[in-house]
């Protein structure tokens, strides 16, 4: 008798763990995963149009990877724009450049979208408050400055319109819209971690939080969380470059940007596009925190220059995996970096930079060809004193001889991953598509979940002007579901 009592006791036990370890069920009509600007302006829209809204954000803070941004959106004609003089400048000027840079290797039909709602996309965060001020200059003036207009692309026009405050200035009033607005419930530290499918179409969500999981039933999901900027395993098996400098790598994004919606979406049958694709910025080998002055000369293995070394960012990465190998460094002489690499000593015992008294020895050390650097280095000493940079027109202002020795040289790599713009594919109402063209029923995506759209990242500004327009789109149409 005890003996079968004992059984029955183990049984009520296991039966109430079960039990208490179930998922609590949810009931919404759309449900957003990601709460940077792509998943805020989803939820806001759907919202708006009459839906309710269940948004997952699995950090303990709103706003993404834009919150640690400089606060750019990439836009044409506006009235920023007119307001500097800058005249003429239309969302076809826009949407040439863009499809141009990336040659034509991305989705015209998107990008034709994102640069057409661009000078909306700069209104409606003047109507929510965020302030651009009526200022032009460099980048150095005005990202993470005072705010304004630059040139944040290569085609010369002026279209990153940056917020005061940066980030902050530009997501806060998003933030905060999406925190008032009835009909949108925000969980936080809740990780969407699975698409919940029936017969071929997404019917909700599931998820997991400190307090417990859920099943999260709508019959729309937008998949919102942001890039692979701090996942490894699909950086191992798309961008191995960025991968195989793990240990020195800086990620311009948010810890929780660990490519969720994409695993999620690609479990449901969702075809990704450009994953290999992105703004992958060179720095230092050994400290991508210290930057490359502007004052250094990058050379190849055959101890040549191959860039302008203040060359907007967009440019950079594409002319340096143009060499052979993906081998560059960076050079410079002990007067020039004085007052910027003020503990280069300590890198240089470490074994991170290389030292040598002669450009003959720098030359042997690094593995480039001495008589190439040689003559490089002469050539370019005859340039900084004329004051004029003949082969690359570096701006005069960067120009410093390299003929004090000791000498530095410090490998270059791709270590800094500012936006990875891979992910799945989606059509222009921000539905996930298979490989074959199809919508999967119920699924939407927007922002750094989404690729075809940014490919080799046209322009400061353009990731966040991308993630408001479909993260809109999607909230729209998912909520007519």
């Amino acid at each position: 008798m005890l003996k079968h009592l004992s059984v029955v006791v183990l049984l009520m036990v296991l039966v109430a763990g079960s039990v208490s370890g179930a998922a609590e069920v949810k009931e919404t009509d759309v449900v957003v995963v990601g709460g940077g600007v792509a998943g805020l302006c989803a939820a806001l829209e759907a919202s708006d149009a009459g839906a309710d809204v269940v948004l997952l954000e699995k950090q303990a803070f709103l706003g993404g990877s834009a919150l640690i941004s400089g606060g750019v959106i990439y836009a044409a004609g506006t009235p920023l724009q007119q307001a500097l003089g800058i005249e003429g400048d239309t969302a076809d000027d826009m949407f040439r450049y863009w499809m141009n840079h990336s040659h034509w290797n991305l989705d015209p039909a998107l990008v034709r979208m994102v640069a057409d709602q661009s000078a909306e996309v700069y209104d409606w965060f003047v109507d929510l408050g965020v302030e651009f001020p009526e200022i032009y200059g460099t980048v150095d003036d005005i990202l993470y400055g005072s705010g304004g207009l630059y040139n944040g692309g290569i085609d010369g026009t002026p279209r990153s319109h940056t917020a005061a405050d940066a980030g902050v200035g530009l997501t806060s009033p998003v933030v905060e819209k999406a925190q008032e607005q009835d009909g949108i419930t925000i969980m936080m530290e809740t990780t969407g971690t699975e698409l919940i499918l029936e017969n071929g179409r997404v019917v909700g969500v599931k998820a997991d939080s400190q307090d417990g999981s859920y099943e999260i039933q709508a019959p729309a999901v937008v998949l919102a969380t942001g890039g692979m900027g701090h996942n490894e395993e699909l950086q191992r098996r798309y961008v191995p470059e960025i991968a195989a400098s793990r240990s020195r790598v800086t990620v311009i994004s948010v810890e929780g940007t660990t490519g969720d919606g994409i695993v999620m979406g690609k479990a449901a049958g969702a075809a990704v596009r450009g994953m290999d694709q992105g703004a992958f910025m060179l720095n230092p080998s050994f400290a991508a925190e210290l930057g490359t002055p502007y004052w250094l000369i990058y050379v190849n293995q055959d101890g040549q220059r191959f860039v302008r070394e203040d060359a907007p960012h967009p440019a950079m990465n594409e002319v340096f995996r143009e060499q052979k190998d993906r081998m560059a460094w960076a050079i410079c002489d002990d007067e020039a970096r004085e007052g910027a690499w003020e503990d280069i000593e300590e890198h240089v015992t470490a074994g991170n930079v290389v030292k040598a008294d002669s450009l003959e020895e720098l030359a042997r050390k690094l593995g480039v060809s001495a008589q190439g650097l040689q003559n490089t280095v002469d050539s370019y000493n005859t340039d900084v004193e004329e004051g004029s940079d003949q082969a690359f027109f570096k701006e005069s202002d960067f120009l410093k001889p390299i003929e004090t020795p000791p000498f530095y040289g410090v490998q270059l790599v791709e270590s800094t991953v500012g936006v990875p713009t891979g992910g799945l594919r989606i059509s222009t109402k921000a539905e996930v598509l298979t490989a074959e063209g199809d919508a999967i029923p119920g699924l939407y995506a927007a922002g750094e979940t989404t690729g075809g759209i940014l490919g080799h990242y046209p322009s400061s500004g353009a990731a966040i002007t991308d993630a408001v327009v479909f993260g809109k789109t999607a909230g729209k149409e998912a909520a007519q579901q």
